[in-house]
């Protein structure tokens, strides 16, 4: 918390202010102990015939000169004039905390503390979150973004590449659906059984993405070529299998089986990511020797006939 040289407040009233947080986050499910400025502060015992006007003169005036305390205890600064006030809220880490939620829950405690004792937050007067839990929190939510972010414009560009070589709009976002397949049902999945993502698992979705568009793009390379020269799609379809289908086999089941010897390690992310990672594999394959056939099959498998050329006589 902060208070600039210009708030209307005594260095006791932004004491108690701080006393009121911390006792706002007590309250918290979340929060284990909090420790803020006022655990270091002495109690001072009231005197006798004294008025609350001169009690509380003094005691502000005894307060003020054991700042030095509160700094070299670590929970006050004086910067300019500003006094930063430390509040430390502690969180289990054995416990599955959503620290999202805790972090907002923290927000609304101080809020809420600030609003009870003062109808509006005093001018001058702020509050911001800090620490290793609010920092690692920011950076692993941005760092979900931008993989988020990057796994669409992978797909965009990919859809536009496909559409380019398949010849056309529809059969470029035909061919797509098996390479969203993979990530489809493994994220789906993990959502169904409410299973929380980190940023090895989102990592998994745009390498997946890429794997799993070489293995298409080989078995259509196939199918048109068969198909091409007159054949029927069936025929197609099997003159793929026949071709790609067993190297197709091969590729994901060493790369599945190479990326298994990081799921036991130590390291969360690291196995997670070779669980993952050998998880989409298997699917992509799925995607493109069951899926990717049966849409070939089907009618949306006639945007990849040629259409037949009319001749014109003049």
């Amino acid at each position: 918390m902060t208070c600039s040289p210009d708030v209307d407040l005594t260095f006791r009233e932004q004491l108690l202010m701080v006393w009121d947080i911390e006792r706002s986050l007590r309250k918290t499910s979340m929060v284990n102990r909090t420790i803020s400025t006022m655990s270091f502060a002495p109690r001072f015992p009231r005197p006798e015939n004294l008025s609350d006007e001169l009690f509380q003169y003094q005691l502000n005036e005894a307060l003020t000169r054991i700042k030095p305390q509160f700094m070299n205890a670590g929970y006050l600064k004086e910067i300019d004039g500003k006094h930063l006030f430390r509040i430390t809220a502690y969180v289990s880490a054995l416990n599955d905390v959503d620290y999202n939620a805790c972090l907002e829950q923290i927000g609304t405690h101080v809020e809420s503390a600030l609003m009870n004792k003062f109808e509006t937050v005093p001018a001058g007067v702020s509050t911001q979150q800090t620490g290793i839990m609010p920092l690692v929190h920011e950076i692993q939510r941005q760092l979900m973004q931008d993989l988020f972010k990057s796994f669409l414009f992978a797909f965009l560009i990919i859809a536009v590449v496909m559409t380019i070589v398949q010849g056309g709009l529809s059969a470029g976002l035909v061919s797509m659906v098996s390479n969203v397949f993979p990530p489809l049902m493994i994220f789906g999945l993990l959502g169904w059984l409410s299973v929380a993502v980190d940023i090895g698992s989102v990592m998994t979705a745009s390498v997946a993405l890429g794997i799993a568009v070489d293995d298409t793009l080989h078995y259509l390379t196939f199918f048109r070529r068969h198909l091409d020269a007159g054949h029927s799609s069936r025929e197609s379809v099997l003159y793929a299998y026949r071709h790609c289908g067993k190297a197709m086999i091969q590729t994901s089941l060493i790369c599945g089986l190479g990326l298994l010897v990081f799921a036991l390690s130590s390291f969360v992310p690291t196995s997670r990511f070779a669980w993952m990672m050998a998880g989409l594999l298997m699917m992509a394959l799925l995607g493109d020797l069951i899926v990717l056939p049966a849409l070939l099959l089907s009618p949306l498998g006639r945007c990849f006939e040629l259409k037949p050329e009319t001749d014109h006589n003049h």
